[in-house]
């Protein structure tokens, strides 16, 4: 079969150039939820961007490995935690959402049962965090609150807004976030989402 170009699949692939388009790179991120406890793991980033600050385990891809396999070794090289059972919960591409270049980052969901960690890799520390989520008032489609990270090294707080909008479709909600300086980039959204899915499904199995 050949193209407009009157080239065959074999011929266009040995001229296609890949370095016409500016490419992204891609990260994973883990939302890992001990259900026992309510708690989220979190590390300190121990470099550049957002060093000091914490946020969700997670890391680059390598060539030769999927999102999910990704997700599990940077899982496991930050903080020290196997797990086996991971959902793709979203993935975020604001262009903006990172310094260094243009990063889209895969976020998936995985729940435990015990609290365990400790910090490895480029984490200067891990820890997991109790998780409060306060509703402070819900109207028409939009929610706003207050979620809350308790741990015995920090306690973190800050404002979520949650906007649903009514459709004929499945959509995902919203989520916009204030007060958050102690968190990295746009975890701090990344959580609240998060939070909110695993709380909907621990309530509704």
């Amino acid at each position: 079969m050949l193209n407009k170009d009157g080239l065959t699949e074999e011929e266009f692939l040995k001229q296609y150039d890949p370095s016409k388009w500016e490419r992204s790179s891609v990260t994973v991120d883990v939302f890992l939820y001990c259900v026992k406890t309510n708690s989220v793991l979190l590390i300190k980033r121990g470099n550049h961007p957002f060093m000091g600050k914490w946020a969700l385990p997670g890391g680059f891809l390598e060539p030769d490995e999927t999102a999910e396999e990704a997700a599990k070794r940077e899982l496991f090289e930050e903080t020290g935690v196997k797990i086996d059972t991971i959902k793709q919960l979203r993935t975020y591409s604001d262009p903006c959402r990172d310094p260094r270049t243009r990063i889209v980052t895969v976020v998936f969901l995985a729940f435990t049962e015990e609290e365990y960690s400790k910090a490895g890799d480029d984490a200067s520390d891990a820890a997991f965090f109790r998780a409060k989520r306060e509703v402070l008032e819900s109207k028409d489609g939009t929610e706003t609150g207050r979620i809350r990270l308790n741990s015995t090294k920090e306690v973190i707080q800050y404002l979520y807004r949650k906007e649903t909008r009514q459709t004929a479709y499945p959509a995902d909600p919203e989520f916009f976030c204030s007060g958050s300086n102690r968190i990295a980039g746009d975890h701090a959204v990344i959580i609240a989402h998060a939070l909110d899915f695993a709380e909907k499904w621990l309530n509704g199995r």
